[in-house]
């Protein structure tokens, strides 16, 4: 859904301003509902919601933020905005945790 390039973006963007940690989690949800009265139905409706969730942890305090939508420009502001909600700057760098071979031989 995100692109690993902007991924990466948007995580160095959290951690730039001394974060501890930081994540990204997309959330896509749909739904229905439909309401009864006197076993008929009085009403329907149904959605989808798609909108990504940033969040950085500071020692004990976290800061959160969510963005309505996937575009690069309104991420990378999320990012650039929630970062600012902290001073100091960060040595920090995204960890690629991409499969590998194991070097291990039994």
């Amino acid at each position: 859904m995100i692109e690993d390039k902007l991924t990466k973006e948007i995580l160095n963007t959290l951690l730039r301003n001394g974060a501890d940690f930081s994540e990204i989690f997309v959330q896509r949800r749909v739904f229905n509902n439909l309401r009864l009265e006197d076993s008929k139905i009085e009403n329907s409706s149904s959605g989808y919601e798609l909108g990504c969730g940033l969040r950085l942890w500071v020692g004990d305090s976290t800061f959160y933020a969510y963005v309505d939508s996937l575009e690069k420009n309104k991420l990378l502001n999320a990012a650039k905005v929630l970062s600012s909600s902290i001073n100091g700057s960060s040595s920090l760098k995204v960890l690629n945790l991409a499969e590998t071979k194991s070097s291990y031989r039994s």
